[in-house]
């Protein structure tokens, strides 16, 4: 039942053709009771699949970073485009804790089992939250105004 807050509606995903997990995490309640606004923080994966049309949306969205968790070798095999207007974060979080790059240790055999494979991704993003130094490089960028709109992705 409506309790007579407003409701403000807009669309999560962003429909662009190389990127099917493109989406702005505005309307969120924070635990302050506020709301993350739209149009100013995105996730989504690599970013080296969007089409010309895509970059050009992109654009014209007003992406101000991209901050690219990727690890190296992740990064090296499927660069950025340049996304005008943007600065380009890498940060080594692909990395926190030691961690490997995720294609090898697949190809390694280590995820024999969708089990394995959920434990070691949870291992990872709690390798990657615990990391002050990129916590503390994180919250200096959502920090400043002048990097919105921003985008953060890893490879999916």
């Amino acid at each position: 039942m409506w309790n007579g807050d407003a409701i403000a509606t807009a669309e999560r995903k962003v429909n662009l053709q190389g990127a099917f997990n493109f989406r702005d995490l505005g309307g969120y309640k924070t635990t302050d009771g506020h709301t993350v606004k739209w149009g100013k923080l995105y996730r989504a994966e690599e970013l080296g699949r969007l089409a010309a049309a895509d970059l050009r949306y992109v654009r014209r969205m007003g992406i101000k970073t991209d901050v690219d968790y990727r690890t190296d070798a992740e990064a090296k095999a499927m660069p950025d485009p340049v996304l005008a207007g943007a600065d380009y974060v890498r940060t080594d979080a692909g990395n926190a804790g030691g961690a490997a790059d995720l294609n090898a240790m697949i190809a390694s055999g280590m995820m024999k089992d969708e089990e394995s494979a959920v434990q070691m991704m949870a291992g990872f993003n709690k390798q990657m939250v615990d990391d002050p130094k990129f916590y503390a490089q994180l919250m200096e960028l959502l920090n400043d105004p002048a990097n919105m709109a921003l985008v953060q992705h890893r490879t999916a």
